[in-house]
């Protein structure tokens, strides 16, 4: 084995830097290896086979250092939880999952649930041998900074204190909870934690130059992941690839073949009679045409299925466009709903501003 390298970050290409539409994977060799299906309780499957498969393929992943302290406020716990990650920015949720029934609660799981509040930590690798000790079995009473030699900073709106040598930590309070039980056994196996962050605090010397107070440099932060079993991973190498926007690839020669193939050519318009619902709503009375300016397959084989977003109108035709499908509607005069959007989509300040009128967005 090895001993630890100083590696820096560093950005590199993508293994196909020439990529272009439709040409698929970059590598694939393993195309027609057969995938091997596993039942998760089929017949003489343990609990723990499901863990160490699950741990080892779903990889690398975020580790929340949770900072607690107990009802009385007498005692603190820290621990390292890898089942965490942010699910939204607006407002900051994180969810956090304990492997512990409501029965035979962790410390951090009592101490969430009695207080209602929490930190969470970025571990780095200044500190991994430190983390990872906290995961100690220590009874309770017994607080993990000490043990490991950290060190607890004072938060300002919440009672558990953020870790000094953490560059990002995150003050928390519960938003709810969820138990989770065995298909198996019946039994409450494990609580899945989601918490609204309310603080932040950086450390001043990660920040990218220019950037203070949006963006953390990763090459100071210096994120350590956890992989399967005990092995934990380092972040040092990068690529970007941008985001492609259908209204510019559209014009590619690559998409315009692929969108041919597939009977999708631009020009062409469908003519619905068949009855489209969504939530009760029927639209084949008032004659509706969609135009594939912006329009994937998969809008045209479930197009039984659409989202409205239909502002009121004087009726007649308008056209309008949200994303990646644009719409001519004629005699609109629906309710509105809300448009889909894919993950991790920026804020709506980021996103560009569809055009003035009726927009059908087909959700899944």
């Amino acid at each position: 084995m090895n001993y630890w390298e100083d590696l820096e970050w560093r950005m590199t290409k993508t293994v196909s830097p020439d990529w272009k539409p439709g040409a698929g994977a970059n590598d694939d060799s393993g195309k027609g290896v057969k995938k091997v299906e596993i039942d998760p309780y089929g017949p003489g499957r343990e609990p723990r086979d499901n863990y160490k498969l699950m741990i080892s393929a779903i990889t690398p992943r975020f580790i929340g250092f949770i900072s607690t302290v107990s009802k009385d406020g007498k005692t603190t716990n820290l621990a390292p939880f890898s089942y965490t990650t942010m699910v939204n920015s607006d407002p900051p949720i994180m969810v956090v999952g304990i492997s512990s029934g409501m029965e035979n609660k962790k410390d951090t799981l009592q101490n969430i649930l009695d207080t209602g509040e929490l930190t969470i930590n970025v571990i780095s690798e200044w500190f991994l041998e430190a983390a990872n000790y906290t995961a100690i079995d220590a009874p309770l009473g017994v607080s993990e900074f000490a043990l490991s030699g950290l060190t607890p900073l004072p938060s300002s709106k919440v009672k558990p204190p953020h870790v000094a040598e953490s560059a990002f930590s995150i003050e928390a309070k519960l938003v709810s909870h969820h138990p989770w039980f065995s298909p198996a056994t019946g039994k409450n196996t494990a609580v899945t934690i989601f918490a609204e962050g309310v603080n932040f605090h950086v450390r001043e010397d990660v920040w990218v130059p220019g950037s203070e107070g949006t963006l953390v440099d990763i090459a100071k932060l210096k994120p350590v992941s956890r992989l399967g079993g005990i092995m934990y991973g380092r972040t040092t190498a990068g690529c970007e690839i941008p985001r492609a926007g259908f209204k510019v690839e559209k014009e590619r020669e690559e998409v315009k073949q692929i969108l041919e193939k597939e009977g999708l050519g631009l020009a062409h318009a469908i003519p619905l009679d068949a009855i489209l619902l969504r939530d009760g709503l029927d639209l084949a009375p008032q004659r509706t045409t969609f135009v594939e300016e912006f329009l994937p397959s998969v809008y045209v084989k479930a197009v039984g299925f659409v989202q409205l977003e239909l502002p009121a109108g004087d009726g007649g035709v308008q056209d309008g466009a949200v994303g990646d499908l644009a719409v001519v509607v004629e005699e609109p005069e629906v309710p509105g709903h809300d448009a889909g959007e894919a993950d991790e989509t920026p804020p709506a300040d980021h996103a560009a501003e569809p055009t003035k009128g009726n927009v059908l967005s087909q959700t899944c």
